[in-house]
Formats: structure tokens, sequence, C-alpha cells
């Protein structure tokens, strides 16, 4: 975990404090406005600033219904590709998603799941279901914590996984 972090957290992260101290969840996922990265941006001393997408505890089937994720207890996490120097996974095949309906799977639970490019994939997110097309496989650049990683464009994680095309 220390090298994974290292290597793929951000200097700073700003976070919505909204939920976080909730004592019953809300089912929902706590968001910023993605125009909020802009703002940052213009900040004396900003090197970079980008709206991420991050969700964790979705649910991901294959064309019979049968679990993509891991069954040990380590999460499922839908994130917006975007790729960069601190980037935990790089495309190893295939390309980046572009649409509602593409998404990249990591290498490590395709081997594990059987999944391939072109194979269909169930999304269970708090907003709803929806499918995707495999376009691509990512592997990890550095250690793997057992997690599953399936990306989506930046759209489209907004709208299916946070519900709002203006959220980050």
């Amino acid at each position: 975990f220390d090298r994974l972090f290292a290597s793929t957290a951000a200097d700073v992260t700003v976070s919505p404090k909204e939920g976080l101290d909730e004592a019953v969840p809300s089912g929902r996922t706590a968001t910023l406005p993605a125009a909020l990265a802009e703002r940052v941006r213009q900040v004396d001393g900003v090197a970079a600033a980008r709206a991420e997408v991050d969700v964790d505890g979705l649910t991901v089937v294959d064309e019979d219904n049968e679990p993509v994720g891991p069954t040990t207890g380590a999460p499922t996490l839908g994130t917006a590709w975007n790729p960069s120097g601190r980037s935990p996974v790089e495309l190893t095949s295939g390309h980046a998603p572009r649409g509602p309906d593409q998404a990249l799977l990591d290498s490590e639970t395709a081997g594990r799941a059987d999944v391939r490019i072109g194979d269909t994939l169930t999304v269970i997110a708090p907003p709803g279901s929806f499918q995707v097309r495999v376009v691509g496989i990512v592997t990890f650049t550095t250690t793997n914590p057992g997690s599953a990683r399936v990306f989506f464009d930046g759209p489209t994680a907004r709208t299916k996984l946070l519900g709002d095309p203006r959220a980050a």
C-alpha cells in the first residue's frame, strides 16, 4: 500500500464532506461540481487540477450473470479514464473508452474472470445498471491491492456512476 499511494496519490485532494459523517448512509455518492477543477487550476501555484470520478462498491457481472469482481472483500471500483504520470495502471491492449457503452478492465480481473476485449459486462452502480463492452485492458504499474478496476470515459463516469453529468 505504501508503494501504491506514493506513486499514485495526488499532493492535494479536495473531497466532498457531504454524507461522510452521516449516521445512516444515504446510498448516494457525495460529489462536487466538476467545474470546480477549473477554478482550482486558476489558483496561483497550482500545477494541475482535474475532476476525478472514483466510485467503490460497484457490482460487475458477465454475460452469464457471474460476478467479475473479487469475492475476497476487496472493492470493485469504477473510475473515469484520466491517465497521468500518477496513474496506477497503463493501457496495454485495445483503446481508451469512448462513449457510454465502452469500458476498460484491469488485466488481473479480466484474467481471473476470463473476460476479453469485446465481451459485454453489466455494471450495477448507485444510479442504476447499464451494459458496457470491454474495449481495452489496463495493467497495474504498481501493486494491485486486490481490487477490480473498471474505467469509463469522463462523461460516462459522471452520468452512469454519479448520476449527474456535472459532478465529480
